[in-house]
C-alpha cells in the first residue's frame, strides 16, 4: 500500500485527480480520493467486492494504473490502464490481462511467457536499487510480503553479510504468520 500511496502522490503532484480503492483504514495524504473497498479478508474476494464498489467509476476515468492481484478491471473492461505484476511467475499465476502487462525485471517478463504466454513489457523502476545520501551506491530495497516464499530473511542476510542498507517495504497480509516476520526483524 506504501508503494501504491506514493504513485498516487506522485500524480497527484503532477495535477492529476487521483482515486485509490483501498481498504477501510487506508490513509492517503488531502486530495487524493479514498474509494473504501471495506475491511481486508481474502485478497481475491476483496478485490473482486473492491470492482463492484469503484466500477461506476470506470467511464470517466483516464487511465487506472493497476497494482492489484486480481487485476478484474483490465479483465472485464477493456479500459485504458497499465497492469503492474509482483510475483514471481514460476510460484504464482494468477490471471492477467492480455494487454498492458508490465514486468519489474527481463527475469519476470520472461517467466510471464514461459508460465503464462503473456507478453510483457519491462518497466525498469529499479525498486532493486534505491540511492540513499549515506550510501549513493550501496542501499537495497525489499518489496513485498513478509512471509518465506518472498525471499525477505534472504535479502536481509544477503545485505548484513555485505554490509549494505537494505530498504523494506511490506508487511504481512490478513492470514500470514507473524512468527516469521519477528525472525527477519531480530536478525
Amino acid at each position: 500500500e506504501h508503494l501504491v500511496s506514493l504513485w498516487a502522490e506522485s500524480l497527484l503532484y503532477r495535477g492529476a485527480e487521483v482515486y485509490v480503492a483501498a481498504a477501510s483504514g487506508s490513509t492517503f495524504v488531502p486530495g487524493i480520493k479514498h474509494v473504501d473497498t471495506g475491511e481486508i479478508g481474502d485478497f481475491v474476494q476483496s478485490e473482486r467486492r473492491a470492482l463492484g464498489i469503484y466500477q461506476h467509476l470506470l467511464p470517466a476515468i483516464d487511465v487506472v494504473v493497476d497494482f492489484s492481484h486480481s487485476h478484474w478491471a483490465m479483465r472485464e473492461f477493456y479500459i485504458p490502464a497499465v497492469c503492474f505484476t509482483w510475483h514471481d511467475p514460476a510460484q504464482m499465476q494468477p490471471p492477467l490481462p492480455n494487454y498492458n502487462v508490465l514486468a519489474l525485471s527481463e527475469w519476470q517478463r520472461v517467466g510471464l511467457h514461459a508460465y503464462q504466454k503473456i507478453n510483457a513489457r519491462v518497466f525498469d523502476c529499479h525498486c532493486g536499487l534505491v540511492r540513499v545520501p549515506e550510501h549513493p551506491n550501496k542501499s537495497f530495497m525489499f518489496i513485498g510480503r513478509a512471509v518465506p516464499n518472498k525471499g525477505m530473511l534472504e535479502a536481509v542476510m544477503m545485505c548484513k553479510e555485505m554490509s549494505v542498507p537494505l530498504n523494506i517495504v511490506g508487511g504481512l497480509g490478513p492470514n500470514d504468520d507473524k512468527s516469521y516476520q519477528d525472525k527477519v526483524v531480530s536478525i
